[in-house]
């Protein structure tokens, strides 16, 4: 079983900014870009990461790169207070539960940014 940290990673960062990426979780052994459209869903992300959360900030179509894998973890609901991303809840399902295949246009946002203190 793999701990909250090896569930959630940062990536398409260089080592200067260790608090800032595109945002992927590990479901059923395979990684899922996450669609981040608002600050809550940011600031319960970069609390799951260990990182500062008070000021944390979605990213929209954060590079650099390609997205690793086409497929999205859309449609959450978060009030910020979480203390994971699977504690919010999830408004757009399909056959296949927590995965979405594509982000809505108004919430094209895969990055965050961790700032503020934790």
């Amino acid at each position: 079983m793999l701990t909250e940290p090896e569930r959630l990673r940062l990536t398409g960062k260089d080592l200067a900014a260790r608090d800032i990426g595109r945002v992927e979780i590990l479901l059923e052994g395979e990684w899922y870009t996450v669609c981040i459209p608002d600050v809550h869903i940011a600031r319960v992300l970069c609390r799951q990461l260990g990182l500062p959360s008070a000021a944390a900030v979605p990213l929209k179509s954060f590079s650099p790169g390609p997205l690793v894998s086409s497929k999205l973890m859309s449609g959450l609901k978060c009030n910020g207070q979480e203390s994971s991303i699977i504690d919010c809840d999830q408004t757009t399902f399909n056959n296949e539960g927590w995965r979405s295949k594509i982000c809505t246009s108004d919430s094209d946002y895969y990055g965050v940014l961790c700032v503020g203190c934790k």
